[in-house]
């Protein structure tokens, strides 16, 4: 048993040095991001904001995005038409330019703004840390790490420790030294969000590693439409 709680106190302690910082500085990014819509329609009005936008036909709005389409051509790499904050069509060129123009009139209200291209650059950095091709696998990884190793092992020391008496697994000693506290406040965080905490990590290892998870749950699939064929095809019989 205290073999189990050594292995169990090294795995958590270094696989939070090592995950650790990539979560901090990806978490804390991605809670950032959370305001993007807001703060980028409060930014940038004369871009994001059509008078008028909610009333607009869908039938409108596609028959301007037809004529923009029309006119730029072969230089157009990408349409976007209203959505979210932005209530105008953005125009994506091949030359890496980006302008948005109104989605009646089709006059041009303006081009992507250095807050637009922050948070494009925020999204990027939590998503790979900017680092090209491997970034995205070293948070994905990082993410698989930190809910199948740190998370586990913390409940695990937290339910040897407290399964007697799960109340003190809760409380706060504020009467104790410092180095004590500072345990107890780990402790009492990491139980309480140990479930948001695993979903974040489960949601965010999931964009990475999409594929797996969709082959993975397809096998798992399998057997109950199996089982589901095998019924339908049965002969139906009757005890009397």
């Amino acid at each position: 048993m205290k073999l189990k709680l050594n292995i169990a106190k090294k795995i958590h302690l270094w696989i939070g040095l090592i995950s650790g910082l990539i979560a901090s500085l990806s978490g804390l990014s991605g809670a950032l991001y959370v305001w993007q819509p807001e703060l980028s329609r409060a930014l940038n009005p004369e871009i994001l904001s059509v008078r008028g936008a909610e009333t607009l036909k869908e039938e409108t709005i596609h028959k301007t995005a037809y004529e923009l389409y029309r006119n730029f051509g072969d230089n157009l790499l990408a349409i976007h038409l209203p959505n979210r904050e932005q209530q105008s069509i953005q125009l994506v060129l091949k030359n890496g330019e980006s302008r948005f123009f109104h989605p009646q009139t089709g006059n041009m209200l303006g081009e992507k703004t250095s807050s637009i291209r922050f948070f494009e650059g925020l999204l990027s950095f939590h998503r790979t840390l900017l680092i090209p091709e491997y970034g995205k696998y070293l948070v994905g990884g990082n993410a698989v790490l930190f809910f199948s190793l740190l998370l586990t092992s913390g409940f695990y020391l937290w339910w040897k420790r407290y399964q007697a008496n799960l109340k003190e697994g809760f409380s706060l000693s504020g009467n104790r030294s410092k180095r004590i506290f500072n345990y107890d406040l780990h402790k009492l965080l990491g139980i309480l969000f140990l479930i948001p905490l695993l979903i974040v990590a489960l949601s965010g290892s999931f964009f990475t590693f999409m594929p797996t998870y969709k082959r993975a749950l397809r096998i798992l699939d399998e057997p109950v439409k199996t089982a589901e064929a095998t019924t339908k095809n049965e002969p139906l019989t009757h005890d009397y």
